[in-house]
């Protein structure tokens, strides 16, 4: 399960099965949502829209999880 935490107006933490997972923070020069992961040493954009953002988010990562659970 995913669980995203309000630190700021343009900044969340994002939380997977109650383990960090990264940062999501909004880059106004893309005007888009970032996502920063905890393992990897790269941003991921998304979109302008928070809500799309974390819906998609949660999104890939549920289709990751069935595909590593096989």
């Amino acid at each position: 399960m995913i669980e995203f935490e309000r630190e700021n107006y343009s900044k969340y933490s994002m939380w997977i099965d109650d383990d960090f997972g990264g940062t999501l923070v909004y880059d106004s020069e893309q005007e888009a949502w970032v996502l920063w992961p905890e393992r990897i040493n790269d941003g991921v954009t998304y979109f302008d829209d928070l809500d799309l953002t974390q819906e998609k988010i949660i999104e890939e990562y549920k289709a990751w999880k069935k595909e590593w659970s096989l």
